[in-house]
């Protein structure tokens, strides 16, 4: 049976919805391409006078011009091949190649759904391809060099890292590190023009690019990977933001001792897990964001003993925050 790529009616169990949407996309994925018409005598004669030399005449009415889909099929950026092999557990049932010949507009947000869906049952070959069917789908809407491209870009950089962290050393954490580093340099290109050279997303994509064969990145990532198990690679989501805000933002030491004593102190500390809750919510890179969380925290508790010291420590680390937007 050919494989193609289920929509997320797959998963809306029992549905009349779910089951007519499926019914459509199924068509839509396994419709055979018609034949190419047979050339008209205007397209013959127009084939003849450019074998002459003669200018060829503008378009008639009615003659084919490209798409818009075909126009985003040429400027496409994102990745066209899986790396992952389909595991065990049902995992294999998508098809990339399907998506990118559908004519179909699915949102990126439910191939997104997908992702998920499928990292949390394990089978992240199918995860993937809903990642990269999300990247294509969100070229379509804004552009290859929209911003809103360069966050799958990064999203997906990311996955394949944590990836190559479980991989030993060879072939394959190489070719998952190397579609990593493309994935993040043109991430970085799109922020830098579109954002600045000093945005916070730009300078953070080029990080994360420069530190790619650093065998620290790939201990970090392990490390995150085994701290955080509810969450997986390729597309499953993050544990509550809540529960990371109280996790890594709590004052501790001499700090809780100020904070819990000075009412405008405790008033910053309760605005400023609000605004983490926030970040947490929308931010790429969940582990990164816990990782500048324990450095700031550490920052502060060795540094400040007073309450000066708290107010320019809260005022920066809210300005800090507001950059995870």
């Amino acid at each position: 049976m050919s494989k193609v790529f289920l929509s997320p009616a797959t998963f809306v169990g029992g549905s009349l919805a779910g089951a007519l949407l499926l019914a459509a996309w199924f068509g839509a994925f396994t419709r055979a391409p018609e034949p190419a018409p047979a050339p008209t005598s205007t397209h013959r004669a127009a084939v003849a006078a450019q074998g002459d030399g003669a200018p060829v005449p503008p378009p008639q009415v009615g003659a084919a011009v490209a798409t818009p889909a075909q126009d985003a099929d040429l400027a496409a950026s994102c990745p066209s091949q899986v790396l992952l092999a389909p595991g065990g557990g049902g995992d294999g049932r998508f098809a990339l190649e399907a998506v990118l010949s559908s004519a179909a507009q699915v949102e990126p947000s439910a191939y997104l759904a997908v992702a998920r869906e499928s990292a949390q049952h394990g089978q992240l070959h199918d995860a993937e391809v809903a990642l990269l069917a999300a990247c294509h789908a969100a070229e379509r809407v804004s552009g290859s060099h929209s911003v809103a491209v360069a966050d799958l870009k990064t999203r997906i950089a990311q996955q394949y890292v944590a990836l190559a962290a479980s991989e030993a050393a060879g072939a394959a954490r190489d070719e998952l590190l190397k579609r990593a580093a493309t994935l993040l340099s043109k991430s970085a290109i799109t922020y830098s023009a579109a954002l600045g050279r000093e945005a916070s997303k730009t300078r953070l994509a080029e990080q994360r690019l420069a530190s790619l064969h650093d065998p620290a990145t790939l201990q970090r990532a392990r490390t995150d990977a085994n701290a955080d198990p509810g969450t997986s690679v390729m597309g499953a989501a993050p544990r509550s933001s809540e529960e990371a805000s109280e996790r890594t933002t709590g004052p501790r030491g001499e700090a809780s001792r100020l904070v819990s004593s000075d009412p405008e102190l405790a008033q910053l500390e309760s605005d400023l897990r609000r605004l983490h809750a926030q970040a947490s919510s929308v931010t790429r890179d969940p582990a990164g964001l816990r990782r500048r969380d324990s450095q700031a925290l550490a920052q502060r508790d060795a540094a400040c003993e007073d309450k000066a010291c708290l107010l320019r420590w809260y005022a920066q680390r809210r300005h800090q925050l507001l950059d995870e937007f």
